[in-house]
């Protein structure tokens, strides 16, 4: 009733070794929204698939034998947020400088929360990810440190 053009499925470079023992080499495609091993385990009896040619064409699912992916999928480029450029311990909170002393607390126990190296003591990350992670939980604490002091002198005027 409605497509979407295929504009948005995603596909999988792979090559897929037949039972008659062929070798396909090409690009699995995934329709919008789903996965490759729901595409796999569904009830459907074909998948889409681009040769490089640009040939499409419809496999049985029971003449697969083996599908070994090709390339790894593009890793996201990890760029700071905006806050980070900024030396202002509200601007790296994410508050206003109105905000209230619960706020800054609340502000401060998220973003401890989704740094702290605690959080990722059960992988291995790579260096730059570390390092970043760490900067960033110092920038936060010394962001925290800087506006609870701000509180403490509020409070004794």
């Amino acid at each position: 009733m409605f497509e979407n053009g295929n504009s948005n499925n995603l596909t999988v470079a792979a090559e897929l070794k037949m039972s008659d023992g062929r070798h396909l080499l090409g690009k699995i495609v995934v329709p919008y929204g789903s996965q490759l091993v729901k595409q796999l385990n569904g009830s459907n009896r074909f998948i889409e698939f681009e040769d490089f040619g640009g040939v499409t064409k419809f496999v049985s699912k029971d003449a697969i034998q083996e599908i070994v992916e090709q390339s790894a999928r593009k890793a996201p480029k990890l760029t700071p947020p905006k806050t980070a450029e900024s030396d202002s311990p509200f601007a790296v909170l994410g508050v206003n400088p109105d905000a209230s002393n619960d706020a800054i607390r609340g502000a401060y126990a998220r973003l401890a929360k989704k740094y702290h190296p605690d959080q990722y003591n059960a992988v291995t990350l790579p260096d730059e990810v570390a390092n970043y992670m760490a900067q960033m939980f110092e920038r936060i604490s010394s962001a925290y440190q800087i506006l609870a002091r701000r509180e403490t002198v509020d409070a004794a005027e």
